[in-house]
Parts: structure tokens; C-alpha cells; sequence
């Protein structure tokens, strides 16, 4: 079985489209393990953790949620992203209209679109060849 991160990304992508969102999470925060010996997270993972917050409340999984809100925002402290997962990662019965708007906005996200242009610069052959 392919184990690559790109695979690993697809299986993710395609929970999240098709909003099975406990899967979704588990595998997003499957991702960020190799990570969480860094003091910070870089760019991926700090998506990867976003969506992730996202996943477990759709999922309404407030445990899972817990868990990644105290896992992870050490790690996003003084990032771009930091307040956004603020907000997202807060307990299930506090997301109000912006969590809403944000979750909306992250959930219909074209992740295939963007999977396969990732894809195609990666292994693009180069120019000339």
C-alpha cells in the first residue's frame, strides 16, 4: 500500500469532500505526527491543522477536538494562523456565525482541484525534456 504524503493527502482530501468528517480529521491529524517534534508547525501543517479543527466540530467530536486545540496551539502561537485556529478549535458549543462562515468557506474548498495542481508541478517533466 502507498504510504507517500501525497497519497496520504488524497485519502484525507476525499473524506473531506464527501463530508465524512471523523475520517477527514483522523487523517489530518494523522499527518501532523511527524511534525510534532518541531517547536512549530510550517505552512502545510498549519492547514492541515486548521481543516483538521474544522473536521472534529463538523464531526461534533469535542474530545478530538480538545485534544488538538491543546496539542497544537503552542505550536501555531505567533503564526498567521494562529487566531483562525483559535477560533476554530474553540469548544463545539461556543462556534457561533464566524466559525460557520469559516467552516463553509474551508468545506467547499476544490481539495481534488488543488491535489492535482500540486501533482502536476511535483512531477511535471522539466522544460526541454
Amino acid at each position: 500500500m502507498d504510504e507517500s504524503a501525497e497519497v496520504k493527502q488524497l485519502r484525507a482530501d476525499i473524506c473531506w469532500d464527501s463530508g465524512d468528517w471523523a475520517v477527514a480529521a483522523q487523517k489530518l491529524e494523522e499527518m501532523l505526527a511527524p511534525a510534532m517534534a518541531e517547536p512549530t508547525l510550517g505552512a502545510e501543517d498549519r492547514m492541515r491543522a486548521l481543516r483538521a479543527a474544522v473536521a472534529y466540530s463538523l464531526a461534533n467530536d469535542e474530545k478530538s477536538l480538545d485534544r488538538l486545540r491543546t496539542t497544537l496551539t503552542p505550536k501555531l502561537k505567533g503564526s498567521s494562523e494562529a487566531n483562525l485556529f483559535a477560533v476554530l478549535s474553540q469548544p463545539i458549543e461556543m462556534h457561533g456565525r464566524a466559525f460557520r462562515e469559516v467552516a463553509a468557506r474551508m468545506a467547499s474548498v476544490d481539495t481534488l482541484k488543488t491535489f492535482m495542481s500540486d501533482f502536476q508541478k511535483k512531477f511535471a517533466a522539466p522544460k526541454g525534456s
